[in-house]
């Protein structure tokens, strides 16, 4: 299963249970919602799951285009 973008976020702030604060969020860089490029449907970030295109998609239109590692994604994503 491709990883979302909450597990980016819990990753960056080394949470490792539970959702995301605000604050965390922000400490993070990751957004609170937003919408698949594919089909519009808007997603909160824990269910966000970032392509390797760059793209934010839903679960439906992720397919195999996802990372299937945190710190992989992690690294490409905010490369550090």
């Amino acid at each position: 299963m491709p990883v979302t973008l909450g597990q980016i976020g819990s990753f960056r702030v080394g949470k490792t249970a539970g959702k995301l604060s605000p604050l965390e969020l922000i400490l993070a860089n990751i957004p609170e919602e937003s919408h698949c490029v594919i089909c519009g449907r808007k997603i909160p970030y824990y269910k966000t799951y970032p392509s390797k295109d760059r793209f934010l998609l839903c679960r439906d239109c992720i397919g195999s285009s996802g990372w299937e590692s945190v710190q992989k994604a992690h690294q490409e994503i905010f490369g550090d």
